[in-house]
């Protein structure tokens, strides 16, 4: 495959002309040199198969999955570093608190 190609095969995904696009590994890095370079990447969708081939399809919005439904992008927070001291003190006033209540019970 030729940057060319790779190039002419890219428009026609684009315009609609093929619904698909399936690229075999040989000719992977010629393309992806070509590919990379799209102003409208992230409207195509590359799904792996056997033996390393890679069909790609278009979406105009690129932001939609299967289904048409929007999909969202999320980030887990990185969790917060445990707090021993703030821990020690909230079991200090749940003793204390139980402590409490348990004289307050038997008092007479």
């Amino acid at each position: 495959m030729t940057e060319e190609k790779a190039q002419e095969l890219l428009d026609s995904l684009r315009s609609g002309e093929l619904a698909s696009l399936t690229i075999e590994k040989e000719d992977f890095p010629v393309f992806r040199g070509v590919f990379t370079n799209q102003e409208d990447i992230k409207n195509f969708r590359g799904t792996a198969k056997h033996y390393g081939s890679i069909v790609y399809t278009y979406e105009q919005d690129g932001l939609h999955n299967k289904k048409g439904l929007q999909t969202q992008s999320f980030f887990l927070e990185p969790a917060r570093p445990y707090n021993y001291e703030q821990d020690e003190q909230n079991n200090d006033k749940c003793e204390t608190s139980a402590i409490s209540a348990a004289h307050s019970r038997t008092s007479f």
